[in-house]
């Protein structure tokens, strides 16, 4: 443990060997009525371990990081980051900064410096907090949320540390800042009132004097609390300094509380004659009340967020990464701000240090033995029973006085649900199939509505009888089904009515359907979990960044550190001869990326993956083809595409989707639709209908671009052969229709 003091823990010490060195430090945010604060494992790390600087992309801490941005841009300004500028010292996590000869960024000699990912992202209601010693050195220390689109960042440190090169005023000041981001053309907001800027009596010189402290480093502690999608807490040291909710700010300057709000003139925020943005004074105060902040946001007509509508004017509701680096911003540079080459080759400026970072989400109280999802996981077989409480996560545009956004929870159901709520379940289901959605719901209102999404995808909307009651709970019956393959999903329910105030909700039920007749043997699954190969191998060996030598490592449930090259072999017991459908769960931010398929030593067809945006962020993706299998065992290798770092993988399913094809391989007798195969109307708004087949009935699987099937279901010729896509976004899909071992593909437009 340190022998430092922070500032709110000067006489706290835990005396517990396998304690976090959190342990004991107060949460400082509310997690909310009836709620309690779980620490999620995840993303939280105390860097009590050892991770040496390394010149390969690397994953650390037990795969939480990896040494780089989230994607290939390296860094802003003058700088260049670098992956061996990053290490953990048993205490510490440790990023230098050093001087890089090339001048061809800004024409000026560069930094080399650190920056690091997380490989799990966070999402609101969520509390981050992270023990910091900023370099005191006249470069950017950074702990910061992104979207790995690049749209929307919260920023929990930016602090300017070293007083040098002319940087004395701003290295006083920590920067408590968000961006919302267009890419192209590019635009950027962020607030840039005085109010951003926020400092205490005790910084004498600068924040870098601060931390340094004559060698015996102090830390700060910084924190957000991301409560949703329009409402942000800053803390510092435990203290509430800041809060952007809606459309107006509360900022603590010395013991007084200032509550503010923007304003613009023709479309354009409005500015000071000193350059700073406008802060409208509403009100002050000597303690924060959230009231007087709801009072002076009804007075604005401006968001704080994002005033130029660049996110939709939904606010913040991506989940974001969490990145730690030093830099070299080009607005500093360009003002000669700059450090020279004694500062980057000076320990005792050029290292930004950070002790800890942990993140916690509220959950109901007596509720944190669950895991670290949020709320509780509802599983089931046959039947999956999610109640209206439990939800994990929930937000909104509508601030209804009680729940500034999304659901109420109200006991045994919830309540004040308003237009545009949401909340988001974890399910986790023991059986493959096709389930039919019920809902126990209550409303007197018209006009409302329900929607369900599964792991991000619309399956059905259904409208909301008006049954004269909030308390009057009734079963609505979903107008569409849910295929689920077996294991963890994330269900996101809706209220998308027009009506501001929608219904109350007890639960939902998912019943899995009995299939009747027919004998075809689809939905017969076979779960191939990563980490469980009889035999690993490749070429390349990564020991030297932290993996196994050759081959794929294995870490719990999924294997990682897979390079260019590298097999996996897999023997898998096939129940009922048939084509199969090959779905890889896997994860990756690159680009570049396959995996070939084989079976008992025969190659069979590769499938290329596109990026997740991280080394945690799991997806499915289908292969190209369907492969036949005969009943029994099987040995299947996957084996690694030809780039240096591939992906890592959770499991791979196989789903029978018909009897197996004529061909003496294991590739299906596939071909695109022909001229006497049609489908219309061309776009397709609500329904689709295909002309030209033969068969009385077909399987339908579609899929949208990246390979994720979004519906599952059956067109008989005595409907026409109709495909109900209204829940489907608009976009370009794949459509895949099966009969008699025969396969047909063609591509469907839907739009909107």
């Amino acid at each position: 443990m340190k022998k430092v003091l922070y500032s709110v823990l000067a006489n706290m010490v835990c005396f517990v060997a396998v304690c976090q060195e959190w342990s004991g430090v107060a949460i400082p945010a509310n997690a909310g009525s009836g709620k309690e604060w779980q620490l999620q494992t995840a993303p939280s790390d105390d860097f009590n371990y050892t991770f040496n600087a390394t010149n390969q992309l690397s994953n650390f801490g037990n795969n939480k990081w990896y040494n780089f941005y989230h994607n290939s841009w390296n860094g802003p300004g003058s700088t260049y980051w670098q992956y061996n500028h990053t290490a953990v010292d048993g205490d510490n996590l440790v990023i230098r900064a050093s001087r890089n000869p090339s001048t061809s960024k800004m024409g000026v000699p560069g930094i080399n410096s650190g920056c690091i990912t997380s490989n799990n992202k966070v999402k609101y209601p969520v509390f981050i907090e992270a023990a910091v010693s900023v370099a005191n050195i006249s470069l950017a220390s950074d702990v910061w949320l992104l979207s790995p689109d690049d749209t929307q960042e919260i920023d929990m440190i930016e602090c300017y540390g070293g007083a040098d090169n002319g940087n004395a005023f701003f290295a006083k000041d920590i920067h408590l800042s968000h961006h919302s981001f267009v890419r192209n053309p590019f635009q950027d907001y962020q607030p840039r009132g005085h109010n951003s800027w926020w400092t205490r009596s005790d910084i004498t010189t600068s924040w870098g004097d601060y931390c340094w402290n004559n060698g015996n480093r102090k830390y700060v502690r910084i924190g957000v609390n991301w409560i949703g999608p329009k409402h942000f807490e800053y803390y510092v040291d435990g203290e509430l300094v800041r809060v952007l909710y809606d459309k107006a700010c509360a900022t603590k300057n010395g013991n007084t509380w200032y509550y503010t709000y923007p304003s613009m003139t023709n479309g354009q925020l409005d500015f000071d004659s000193d350059g700073y943005q406008t802060e409208n004074a509403f009100a002050t105060s000597a303690n924060f009340t959230f009231a007087t902040l709801q009072n002076a946001s009804n007075t604005s007509s401006v968001s704080v967020i994002d005033p130029y509508n660049f996110q939709g004017g939904v606010g913040f509701t991506k989940e974001l990464d969490i990145i730690i680096n030093v830099e070299s911003q080009d607005w500093h540079v360009a003002a000669g701000r700059t450090p020279g080459d004694a500062e980057l080759n000076d320990a005792t400026k050029n290292q930004m240090k950070v002790d800890w970072i942990r993140v916690y989400k509220p959950v109901a109280t007596g509720d944190t033995g669950g895991g670290s999802t949020g709320g509780g996981t509802s599983t089931g077989g046959t039947e999956i029973i999610i109640e209206a409480e439990s939800f994990g996560s929930t937000g909104g545009t509508y601030s209804d006085g009680l729940v500034p956004y999304g659901f109420n929870n109200a006991g045994t159901i919830v309540n004040y649900v308003n237009t545009g709520d949401w909340a988001e379940y974890a399910i986790n289901a023991t059986e493959a199939g096709e389930f039919e959605i019920k809902y126990s719901i209550a409303t007197p209102s018209d006009n409302a509505q329900v929607r369900i999404k599964v792991d991000g995808q619309t399956v059905s909307t259904d409208n909301v009888p008006n049954n004269g009651s909030w308390g009057g709970f009734a079963t609505l019956s979903a107008s569409q089904n849910v295929s689920l393959t077996a294991g963890s999903h994330t269900v996101r329910i809706e209220a998308s009515g027009t009506n501001a105030w929608q219904w109350n909700l007890d639960k939902v039920i998912l019943t899995k359907v009995i299939s009747s007749g027919g004998g075809t043997g689809s939905d017969v699954s076979v779960v191939v979990q990563a980490e469980n190969f009889t035999t690993t191998g490749g070429t390349y060996n990564d020991a030297s960044s932290g993996g196994p030598g050759l081959g794929a490592n294995t870490s719990g449930t999924i294997i990682n550190f897979v390079n260019g090259g590298d097999y996996m072999d897999y023997v898998v017991s096939i129940p009922e001869a048939g084509a199969y459908e090959v779905v890889y769960n896997y994860a990756t931010p690159l680009s570049g990326t396959s995996v070939d398929f084989a079976v008992s030593g025969t190659y069979y067809f590769s499938t290329n993956f596109v990026s997740t945006g991280g080394w945690g962020t799991y997806q499915s993706q289908s292969a190209t083809q369907t492969a036949n299998f005969t009943a029994g065992n099987h040995t299947i290798r996957l084996t690694a595409g030809a780039a240096d770092w591939q992906w890592n993988l959770d499991h791979i399913t196989l789903t029978r989707v018909g009897n197996p094809s004529s061909r003496t391989r294991t590739e299906v007798d596939e071909k695109l639709s022909s001229e006497s195969i049609v489908t219309y109307p061309v776009p397709a708004s609500t329904q689709v209908r295909f002309a030209g087949l033969t068969e009385e009935a077909y399987q339908v699987s579609v899929y949208d671009m990246r390979g994720k099937k979004v519906i599952r279901g059956m067109v008989h010729a005595s409907e026409d052969y109709v495909l109900d896509v209204r829940h489907l976004e608009a976009g370009i899909y794949v459509t895949r229709l099966y009969a008699q071992g025969q396969i047909q593909t063609m591509k469907i437009n839907v739009r909107r």
